[in-house]
């Protein structure tokens, strides 16, 4: 090593490569240990939140940090749609327009709240998200006059963007019958690969979960999912990528799929059509099945109806056989003899 100059050692070497490739790599880590949260949750702020009952719902107000917004129907045997919205969202935004068009189609719906978000108060974090939605659901199936009264196989969790991963991990818990995932992405370290764009997408996925708190991993719960799968994603989403959604129905065996054509990712309920498109697609999902289930529960309640009448009608016989007879008896023997007399005349004439 003679030949080289004295500063080309291996400790310059090493030295600079580090400030070549590794300094950049410990300063994007500790960035994102330090703002992710901030970069995750766009949330409304001030002027911007707004009431949530102005569309007719009802506030659900479980604690400070606990909100649902609430739109029963009549018919306590159809399903109930439990919203989670996405990013950037509220309840007195998209749950509070939600709602009334949920009831038209013959379904009850229940938006949750993220702590944090719109009148709820408390830290976000993808384990305060899921807390707060499991507690809200649970007094949502809670029988009255405790709770909302709604039975678990009538609930449907429907999640748009990061809101998708509430509601998978929601079903995964057991906490509804159905799920539908709207704009859902694979994972958060996976948007960050993505969307960083050239300073990113050359760290591998390992790494970028080191300094990620709040991963909201959908691609490894998806095969864990044990109910009926719907999923929506629109072909002309330039926030999260279509394939994402392509993945996820792959890993779940059965599911349903729906390729929105020319839409996008915030425009999702926006636009007339797709908005339409969307609600009927969840409404005729979380209402299948329901006709089998209350037929078969009327055909029981007629069964158990004609059964008991079955065993009331020995009792009533003996009733009304005696009170029958003596009022034939009178009615028919004067009628004999009326006939008896005109027959005689007859002859006399």
């Amino acid at each position: 090593m003679g030949f080289l100059p004295k500063w080309l050692t291996l400790q310059w070497v090493v030295w600079t490569s580090f400030k070549i490739f590794g300094f950049p790599y410990m300063m994007i880590l500790i960035l994102l240990m330090m703002m992710q949260r901030q970069l995750i949750y766009q949330k409304p702020l001030g002027s911007d939140i707004a009431d949530p009952t102005l569309t007719g719902g009802k506030l659900v107000n479980l604690s400070s940090r606990v909100l649902a917004l609430h739109f029963p129907v009549e018919d306590d045997r159809a399903p109930t749609v439990v919203f989670f919205h996405g990013n950037g969202d509220q309840l007195g935004w998209g749950a509070a327009f939600l709602g009334p068009h949920f009831n038209t189609q013959g379904c009850g719906f229940y938006g949750i709240e993220y702590p944090g978000y719109g009148l709820a108060t408390g830290r976000t974090t993808e384990m305060s998200i899921h807390s707060a939605a499991k507690e809200a659901i649970e007094f949502l199936t809670l029988p009255e006059p405790e709770g909302l009264g709604v039975r678990l196989d009538q609930v449907v969790l429907f999640g748009q963007s990061i809101g998708a991963a509430v509601a998978m991990e929601a079903a995964i818990q057991g906490l509804g019958n159905k799920v539908v995932l709207l704009s859902a992405f694979l994972s958060i370290p996976h948007m960050a690969q993505e969307v960083g764009g050239r300073a990113t997408q050359w760290l591998s996925l390992d790494l970028l979960r080191v300094g990620i708190h709040d991963e909201y991993d959908n691609m490894k719960k998806a095969p864990g999912l044990r109910v009926p799968v719907s999923i929506l994603h629109g072909d002309n989403d330039t926030i999260v990528p279509f394939n994402h959604s392509v993945q996820l129905h792959q890993l779940i065996p059965g599911a349903d799929f729906h390729r929105l054509e020319n839409v996008g990712h915030n425009d999702v309920f926006f636009d007339v059509e797709s908005e339409s498109q969307v609600i009927k697609i969840v409404a005729e999902f979380a209402k299948r099945g329901m006709k089998s289930q209350n037929s078969k529960k009327t055909a029981s309640k007629i069964e158990e109806t004609s059964k008991e009448t079955a065993s009331e009608k020995p009792k009533e016989t003996p009733k009304e056989t005696p009170n029958k007879e003596p009022k034939e008896t009178p009615k028919e023997t004067p009628k004999k003899k009326k006939a008896k007399t005109k027959t005689k005349k007859e002859k006399k004439a």
